[in-house]
């Protein structure tokens, strides 16, 4: 059975102009079997006191012309 994922905390990222390659990338990972174990790796990072280095770097880098 396939659960429906929610993309509510994300809409600001899917909603940017590089939402295609985001979203081709993120929801099949989120949506995977195993997303218990990225979210327990990836929730914790993003929540981290040093996130806003990770989305210094990370945004960038994602936002950058392909």
């Amino acid at each position: 059975m396939r659960r429906r994922v929610n993309v509510a905390p994300f809409r600001p990222v899917l909603a940017a102009p590089w939402r295609g390659l985001v979203t081709a990338v993120l929801l099949p990972v989120l949506a995977a079997p195993w997303r218990g174990l990225v979210t327990a790796v990836l929730l914790p990072v993003l929540a981290a006191p040093w996130r806003g280095l990770v989305t210094a770097v990370l945004l960038p880098v994602m936002a950058a012309p392909r």
